[in-house]
């Protein structure tokens, strides 16, 4: 049986959520967004301490707005696999997206694929990234001192 401290911890719990516009059985998804994006985007994940893989710190000031805004994750994740012909296959995502401009394309293009799980293809080998119909190459030079 659970200590008197935790059922009422529990209870309290209970009753603050009752209070607010969360629904009991609602899922992560449903309450947990990004804190920057001018329209709500789902973001999964949490806590190390709880065991989470995927890291989304969110701490309401209240529970009246019925969200907890995600202030402290991931930032850059990468992972790189083999397919069944020995070749890599990299991909991943810059979680908080390319820009902090809010008039920006790239403002929440990532954040949404993140959401989502729709994981950023990175091109990998050679041919990959000569294919690459964005490829932009820049070649540095250095310039001799007189």
């Amino acid at each position: 049986m659970a200590s008197p401290l935790i059922q009422t911890a529990f209870a309290d719990g209970v009753k603050r959520i009752q209070d607010s516009p969360i629904a009991l059985d609602a899922s992560v998804r449903d309450i947990q967004l990004s804190g920057i994006h001018d329209t709500p985007i789902p973001i999964f994940g949490g806590e190390g301490f709880e065991g989470s893989f995927t890291i989304a710190s969110s701490r309401p000031n209240d529970l009246s707005d019925g969200r907890y805004d995600v202030n402290y994750g991931n930032s850059y994740i990468q992972t790189v696999t083999w397919g069944e012909n020995g070749m890599p296959k990299a991909e991943g995502f810059v979680t908080y997206s390319q820009s902090t401009d809010p008039a920006s394309p790239y403002f929440k293009d990532m954040t949404q694929a993140y959401s989502e799980k729709q994981w950023i293809t990175f091109p990998y080998t050679e041919e990959a990234i000569r294919s690459d119909p964005n490829l932009v190459e820049y070649r540095l030079v250095e310039l001799a001192r007189d």
